[in-house]
């Protein structure tokens, strides 16, 4: 069980069908991606597989937070669907835009305060509600 959020899970989804990447974002603003190693078939058996948790301070409660991942289409067969990762979420009327490889090139232990964050992100400050 995935646990540890801050009030209510608002949104959740996986990078892409046959993803193991899921990402969640509750109630606090706060962003979660796990890698769910799921061995044997067995969910139960999950743990120690987050691999970001983008932590937020000072969002108002009453914000909507949604998430999305972008859509990413190989070049080829052979080219990784995971090499390019990218997140969009939103507060109100605030989006950001995450290149989770670069946030964690940044931050190898995957738990970062957005405050801290300086590359890996661009923010739209006045988006549609």
């Amino acid at each position: 069980l995935l646990k540890k959020f801050t009030g209510q899970v608002l949104d959740v989804s996986f990078a892409h069908a046959n993803s193991n990447l899921l990402a969640v974002i509750d109630q606090g603003g706060n962003l979660y991606v796990y890698d769910l190693d799921i061995a044997n078939g067995d969910v139960t058996k999950i743990s120690n597989c987050m691999k970001l948790h983008l932590c937020r301070s000072n969002v108002a409660d009453e914000l909507e937070h949604r998430l999305v991942w972008c859509p990413y289409v190989p070049q080829s067969e052979d080219e990784d669907m995971e090499e390019n990762l990218i997140i969009a979420i939103s507060h109100g009327k605030q989006a950001e835009v995450y290149d989770i490889t670069e946030v964690l090139s940044c931050f190898p232990t995957g738990v970062v305060e957005k405050a801290r964050l300086k590359s890996g992100v661009a923010c739209v400050t006045e988006a549609h509600n």
